[in-house]
């Protein structure tokens, strides 16, 4: 069966507020950028797994009970395919980043290309982009 190499967690709260990664200011990818939680995937992990894991280890966060048919977006990267899970996701004040100098933000979607694209980094700001503009896939270079 296909398996993708990256797995995200697009986390929507109960008002609709993204719930995003700001990326600790020294990490060497994407450095202080606005982010998905989520990772690369170990080679005896599904991609649920994955998720579970890396929301435990970055989140602190357990999501509620999913399935492969929460995989909302597919992106095609040169390092790989990821896999974007839309989960529901901590209220505000629920949770908080683990890793030191990590941050968790919420953001309504319907602002976030407008406002904060430039805070976005680069696999995230095409998905992102093209999630606005209703599709299910993209490659990003």
């Amino acid at each position: 069966m296909h398996q993708p190499r990256y797995c995200c967690a697009i986390l929507v709260d109960s008002r609709g507020n993204l719930v995003l990664e700001r990326r600790c200011p020294h990490d060497p990818i994407a450095g202080g950028m606005l982010a998905c939680f989520g990772g690369g995937r170990e080679a005896d992990e599904t991609p649920e797994d994955t998720i579970r894991r890396e929301l435990r280890e970055e989140l602190g966060f357990a999501p509620e009970p999913f399935g492969r048919d929460a995989v909302a977006f597919v992106l095609h990267t040169p390092m790989g395919e990821a896999w974007f899970y839309k989960l529901r996701g901590p209220e505000r004040g629920e949770a908080s980043a683990v890793e030191p100098g990590c941050g968790v933000e919420w953001i309504a979607e319907s602002i976030l290309i407008e406002r904060h694209e430039h805070e976005l980094a680069a696999w995230h700001r095409v998905m992102f982009r093209a999630r606005s503009a209703g599709e299910h896939t993209a490659i990003a270079e």
